[in-house]
């Protein structure tokens, strides 16, 4: 029997992370059936989400300040559990961990592209994660090419990083009905044709080239072609104000549309609904947009810098990120060439089932077990 502790701190954050630990835990409830799951969280009603069950429970560790709750509370409480292994799936660990500890590292933005991050989180990141990778039995990565940027910082053992790519929600496979994708666009006040992009608004997801290569686009549009609107979604961090500016400089603030931060229950409608989907990111620490665009069978326009070719392969097109003309001709493509859009069209699907949490869940688990059978020396 497997005894899995695991920190699920990062409920508290409506984004990436929190997405990954939300789901990971979903569908870890299933694979650890005969084993136990204790998740450490600041409030219990952060696992209303998860299935009632004999195998796990939910121990509440107060606290407000990250770094008081993980680094002095969490390990009080630890050391009353026996465990095999403890996870952190968000970048550190509590620096007195009586037990083998793993940690999921998402990316290194806060080291290459530091402009990105937020002064307390890049602090944060900066003094903790290269303990925590120097102190970690195992690191599990997003991508190869995280995992190629933690090799290249010296701060622990290749043998101990973990390649688990992170999934797609099974319910982004389903297609909606017309109906349903007209109540969408009514509600948020946006047309019924439109390119989408999904995302934070920030500086390295590079959206003023697709500003750019929007307005090239719809220059190079032969007569009589329907012009979709381009829709903008996500919150904003810092660049929405100079995106708007951008817009109203390249006159085409009419048609572009900046509508925030999407529920996950409006995801499916969002992306379903699109003519196709784009996401010019300079970084990437994996790219779950692009993968979520692809299971509601939309066709993906995608950057061909760090890890979104892991992520797209040959299912969506891969542009320099640099190149805004390359990336309005891709649109024009997808726009007029009905055989070209289909193919996409089917081949994000399947390439999406390739990458479901399903997966991610059973690549951890098996990682778990290995570490709690073989121990940590034979790891190092």
């Amino acid at each position: 029997m497997l005894r899995l502790g695991f920190n699920a701190r990062s409920l508290l954050d409506h984004g990436g992370i929190g997405a990954y630990t939300r789901q990971l835990l979903r569908h870890l409830t299933t694979y650890m059936a005969e084993d136990r799951l204790t998740i450490f969280v600041p409030r219990l009603e952060l696992l209303d989400f998860l299935p009632p069950g004999v195998h796990w429970e939910g121990i509440e560790v107060p606290g407000g300040n990250r770094v008081l709750w993980e680094q002095y509370q969490l390990p009080g409480v630890i050391a009353k559990h026996s465990f095999d292994c403890f996870h952190c799936p968000d970048f550190t660990l509590p620096s007195r961990l009586p037990c083998p500890g793993i940690i999921t590292i998402h990316d290194l933005s806060f080291i290459l592209h530091p402009e990105g991050v937020a002064p307390r989180t890049r602090w944060l990141y900066r003094t903790f994660v290269p303990k925590s990778a120097a102190q970690a039995s195992l690191i599990f990565c997003d991508s190869e090419a995280t995992a190629g940027d933690v090799r290249r910082q010296n701060w622990t053992s290749p043998n101990k990083i973990r390649v688990i790519p992170l999934g797609v929600e099974d319910v982004l496979f389903g297609e909606l009905e017309d109906s349903q994708l007209r109540a969408f666009t009514t509600r948020v006040g946006i047309p019924g044709e439109y390119i989408c992009y999904l995302g934070a608004l920030d500086k390295r997801k590079n959206l003023p080239v697709l500003l750019k290569a929007y307005r090239l686009m719809l220059e190079g549009l032969t007569a009589g072609t329907p012009a979709p609107a381009l829709v903008l979604a996500g919150p904003d961090h810092g660049e929405r104000g100079k995106l708007e500016l951008l817009a109203q400089q390249l006159e085409i603030a009419d048609t572009t549309h900046f509508i925030g931060y999407v529920e996950s229950d409006d995801l499916h409608a969002l992306l379903q609904g699109a003519t196709a989907f784009c996401y010019p990111s300079l970084f990437e620490g994996f790219g779950l947009p692009p993968l979520q665009a692809m299971a509601a069978g939309t066709p993906v326009i995608a950057s061909s810098a760090t890890s979104l070719p892991e992520v797209v392969g040959s299912a969506g097109i891969l542009i320099d990120p640099h190149d805004p003309v390359a990336w309005s001709e891709a649109l024009i493509l997808l726009l007029t060439d009905r055989s070209t859009w289909l193919r996409y069209h089917q081949a994000g699907p399947d390439r999406a089932r390739s990458l479901t949490w399903r997966q991610t869940a059973r690549r951890s688990y098996d990682a778990y077990t290995q570490l709690s059978r073989m121990g940590e020396g034979i790891l190092a």
